[in-house]
């Protein structure tokens, strides 16, 4: 490998990770992976508008089907409560999937706002309360209120009257606009200039109503302004009870963005690729590099979480849990009832006795969760527990008790990296990440072992066969499916692409065209052999085996032996009978090796086999296909001479037809030749020769016409009994 090609691939490869210098002896020369140099982070973004959350993020797992979850842990003393912010379209997730721990306290109710109703909150009664309103325009919405005013040491307490707008003149002529409360005092009527109040003065709502209402009008404006600034996010409240201080967590699913996989394929030609008299490939060890794309879509920066990578498509949906939901009940009349009637009750059937109502266990209804939660990890559930009250009855309880312990054995399978019909990418160190940034995480970086090959799938349009490989996933650990970029002796080689690929388990790959490899095909070519006849009950039936021939034929330009893999599509209604066997077999094909030599040609034959079954009436059969049958068809003496009786009899049916059709033919002619004689006649008289000699005619005619017809019955009979002695006889065999 050149210098300056390795280069190349060394600069496409540097990604920015710390990866160890990894050794590939693929040939003489080996691959070298440097280690790249750590990239300088830029300055964090600044979190404006992110409320700060109650429990710090520990643990993000991120799921290919478009969710990930997310564990969050802290510490409690006590009985407390931590606040989670979340935006308005994640509270349905988090409702639905949200789970807490608490290892020595009690769990409590999970509270949230229902903006909804604030919204729908009826403003008729409302007060009007603008931005920029003056004292008196906010009093004059309470005429009539008690209220005190105290502006210095004067002190105005009685029943609003009215506020007014004065223009007062003072000493100097200068003309000044202001409000005027007017207000009933045990004294009698008084007023002040509210200019006057506003420069330190104090004015007291004296009716509690009106001022809570005063008080909740304002808080709901809070809350909206505080919803209008804090970019939608929506508190939950956990709270918590115990004592001493102690870990809780919790844990929900969020619609996140779908982390995707891709890989990189660094591999040297193969050894045998120089020499000229190679008559076969052979393998390879590529290093298979493997990276994650992460994106934190969320509005938090991950700080040192545990990250998980998982594959697989489990059942995943939205359902809207944040909005109240109401039953439309039917409206029913008031009941009236009279006087109730006597009622006559069947007897029981059969003589059992139910079980008394009193002998029945009854449960006590619980409390609410009590005693410790089973503690987990932050992907783990919290420990349940059944109070299953007092029975009489112990066999009753210990059916339905169910245990925190023997719920955590079922879930335990849930902490290994193989979970069910999933698997997990567990990332070893600690990942900061910052809202709005993605990265590209390692998660294999391993040599495998792998086989260059050509294919040609035979399906193609344009039939051309192209490079590719058989790697082996030998990396025991799950391959999510992604994109691959190819490198062959230092140089970018094409793109290919995998699905999940299981520990152990093979795929092909290709990623580019094989112009060294000339390929044909001749159109295919059918034959028929007909394996059994049999005869029950006046049905033949025909047992024939029908076979498809397809040939390729291959031509190798390159100066190194080529193995072709050649992908045929399984035709359900054919056995595969040659070659015997597949090479290989997927659930649509077949593929056969083809090693096809250098500077050589090669050729492959693929036949299939399929049973065709026929049946038909032998008295409907062609003569000349039941004599083929007895001169060509494998069949036993007996069935033979069955035939040739059959064979016999239709001749004979076949000839009385044929000399019966003959007669009646003449009978015809006759007829045409006494139509053209009665048309001469009509013009002739009566007294002559010709005339006469006509009439002799017809009288001749007509005896041959009489005999033609007698002699039709005879041999309509005589057909008529052919046909019942062929039909007797054909009812009566019976040959396999």
């Amino acid at each position: 490998m050149k210098p300056h090609t390795k280069s190349i691939l060394f600069a496409a490869l540097a990604l920015p990770f710390l990866v160890p210098a990894i050794t590939v002896r693929a040939d003489d020369e080996p691959i070298r992976l440097p280690e790249p140099i750590e990239p300088k982070l830029s300055g964090e973004p600044k979190a404006e508008n992110i409320p700060i959350q109650g429990l710090p993020l520990r643990q993000v797992a991120l799921f290919s089907s478009g969710v990930g979850y997310f564990g969050r842990a802290g510490r409690v003393s006590g009985d407390g409560a931590v606040e989670l912010y979340f935006q308005r379209d994640e509270l349905n997730d988090v409702l639905k999937s949200l789970v807490i721990t608490d290892p020595s306290g009690e769990l409590r109710p999970i509270t949230y706002t229902l903006d909804e109703l604030l919204a729908r909150r009826p403003q008729n009664n409302d007060l009007q309360l603008p931005a920029g309103e003056t004292l008196g325009g906010i009093l004059r919405q309470f005429q009539g209120a008690l209220i005190r005013i105290q502006t210095g040491d004067r002190i105005i307490q009685g029943r609003l009257i009215g506020v007014a707008t004065k223009t007062i003149r003072d000493k100097n002529g200068d003309v000044t606009t202001t409000d005027v409360a007017t207000i009933m005092t045990e004294n009698g009527l008084t007023s002040i200039r509210l200019d006057t109040v506003e420069d330190g003065g104090i004015v007291t709502l004296l009716d509690e109503k009106l001022n809570r209402k005063l008080m909740a009008q304002l808080e709901n404006s809070a809350s909206r302004l505080t919803s209008s600034i804090d970019a939608g996010f929506r508190p939950i409240t956990l709270r918590f009870a115990g004592k001493g201080t102690r870990e809780v967590k919790a844990g929900y699913i969020q619609a996140t963005s779908v982390w995707k996989t891709s890989y990189r394929l660094v591999f040297d030609a193969p050894k045998n690729a120089k020499k000229k008299d190679s008559s076969k490939t052979s393998e390879i060890k590529p290093l298979l590099q493997g990276w994650a794309i992460v994106e934190n879509t969320t509005d938090e920066d991950w700080k040192n979480i545990s990250l998980s990578l998982i594959a697989g498509r489990p059942v995943s949906f939205t359902m809207n849990m944040a909005a109240p939901l109401y039953v439309q009940r039917p409206d029913i009349a008031l009941p009236f009832y009279g006087a109730p009637r006597s009622q006559v009750y069947e007897e029981t059937l059969g003589n059992k006795r139910a079980r008394r109502l009193q002998d029945m266990p009854v449960a006590k209804a619980a409390a609410g969760p009590q005693g410790p939660q089973g503690e987990r990890g932050v992907d783990g559930a919290p420990g349940i527990f059944m109070n299953s009250g007092d029975f009489d009855d112990s066999s009753a309880r210990d059916e339905i008790e169910i245990s925190a312990e023997q719920l955590i054995k079922q879930q335990s399978s849930a902490t290994t990296a193989e979970r069910g019909e999933l698997f997990e990418y567990a990332i070893r160190q600690p990942v900061s990440l910052n809202r709005g940034e993605a990265a590209l995480v390692p998660i294999v970086s391993q040599v495998i072992a792998g086989e260059k090959l050509s294919i040609l799938d035979t399906r193609d349009a344009d039939f051309r066969a192209v490079h590719g490989m058989r790697i082996s996933n030998n990396t025991g650990m799950h391959l999510a499916g992604g994109p691959i970029t190819i490198y062959q002796d230092g140089l970018y080689a094409g793109d290919a692409q995998i699905t999940n690929i299981a520990p152990g388990e093979d795929r092909l790959i290709s990623y580019a065209l094989d112009l060294d490899l000339v390929v044909g095909r001749e159109s295919p070519t059918y034959f028929e052999e007909t394996l059994d006849l049999s005869v029950r009950e006046g049905v033949l039936t025909v047992a024939r085996r029908q076979r498809q021939a397809h040939v390729f034929t291959f031509r190798n330009k390159s100066e190194e032996a080529k193995t072709v893999l050649v992908q045929v599509p399984i035709d359900p209604n054919f056995t595969l009978v040659e070659p015997k066997q597949a090479d290989e077999k997927s659930p649509t094909e077949y593929r056969f090796e083809v090693v096809v030599p250098a500077k050589g040609n090669a050729t492959l034959k693929v036949v299939g086999e399929r049973p065709i079954s026929e049946a038909v009436a032998i008295l409907n059969t062609d003569i000349d296909v039941l004599v083929s049958y007895i001169k060509f068809g494998k069949i036993s003496p007996q069935l033979k001479a069955a035939l040739e009786g059959v064979v016999t009899r239709r001749n004979k049916l076949r000839e009385l037809q044929g000399r019966r059709a003959s007669l009646e033919n003449q009978i015809r002619e006759i007829s045409v030749e006494q139509d053209r004689i009665r048309q001469n006649m009509n013009g002739l008289a009566r007294e002559s020769d010709l005339y006469k000699r006509y009439v002799a005619k017809f009288e001749t005619q007509e005896t041959q016409i009489e005999k033609l017809r007698e002699e039709i019955a005879r041999l309509r009979d005589l057909e008529n009994d052919a046909n019942k002695e062929l039909s007797a006889y054909v009812q009566k065999l019976n040959f396999d």
